[in-house]
């Protein structure tokens, strides 16, 4: 899973570049490129991107099959950090981190909102007049 997320993120960086922002872009390639133990993607991170996907696809900034097929990579990234961050855990410590994540997505609704309305904008201004 790991691999497939470095592989994904060398290969894909065009279509990324597309609709993560650019911030989001450097932190994913940072996290990703580290090996083993040190491989990680942060609940933050992971939601932006979601975030950020998700607006791409409502305004259609790109092809949306091809939107959804570069999200594996990230999808089997996060997997995979998430398996490395809970395999000692107990279940309800991984219940208890999993509550963790659904708290960060609450938390950065705004930043979704935010994505949602510059995305459509983006859009009105890129109509010809």
């Amino acid at each position: 899973m790991i691999h497939a997320a470095q592989q994904g993120v060398n290969d894909l960086r065009e279509i990324y570049n597309s609709f993560l922002s650019p911030q989001t872009l450097v932190d994913l390639t940072n996290f990703v490129h580290r090996n083993g133990q040190g491989f990680h993607i942060p609940d933050q991170l992971w939601v932006r991107m979601i975030y950020e996907a998700a607006a791409a696809y409502r305004h259609r900034r790109l092809d949306r099959d091809h939107l959804l097929q570069s999200l594996v990579p990230l999808y089997l990234g996060r997997t995979a950090s998430f398996v490395l961050e809970v395999t000692e855990s107990t279940a309800p410590q991984v219940e208890e981190r999993i509550e963790q994540l659904c708290q960060v997505f609450e938390a950065e609704k705004p930043y979704l909102a935010q994505q949602w309305e510059a995305a459509g904008k983006e859009k009105l201004h890129a109509q010809p007049v």
